[in-house]
């Protein structure tokens, strides 16, 4: 278990988990915000949006006829979708999932760690 403090104050939480059946995945998602929350289950699954103040809420699910495989299939995914960018030449500060991002995700991760090892907060790097 996870829990983050950002500069805004927001406290987010994260729980991971190898303990379930594969064939029942229980990878969930969820985010509150002040316009409503989502939650994304199973990773790839389904993506049920909750709007604030509205008592309807949409459901998105992956199609069985198509879409991801299973959790692998979001790597070659996401592979594909950098080369297209790259071969479309689209500016390296626009891309859907910079270098960047996965340097501030690697640090949060390690931050992680030492917080485990040391049993104290972490600070982790901005910028």
């Amino acid at each position: 278990q996870v829990n983050l403090q950002f500069a805004n104050g927001v406290i987010g939480h994260l729980t991971g988990s190898y303990d379930t059946n594969p064939r029942h995945n229980l990878e969930r998602c969820e985010v509150l915000g002040t316009k409503g929350r989502f939650v994304l289950d199973n990773l790839y699954e389904e993506l049920t949006l909750y709007p604030r103040n509205s008592d309807e809420l949409t459901v998105i699910r992956n199609s069985i006829m198509g879409g991801l495989s299973g959790f692998n299939a979001t790597f070659s995914n996401r592979i594909h979708r950098f080369l297209e960018q790259v071969d479309a030449r689209v500016p390296r500060d626009q891309f859907e999932a910079s270098g960047h991002e996965g340097l501030a995700v690697q640090e949060i991760i390690e931050a992680a760690i030492r917080s485990f090892q040391t049993g104290r907060a972490e600070e982790v790097p901005i910028g």
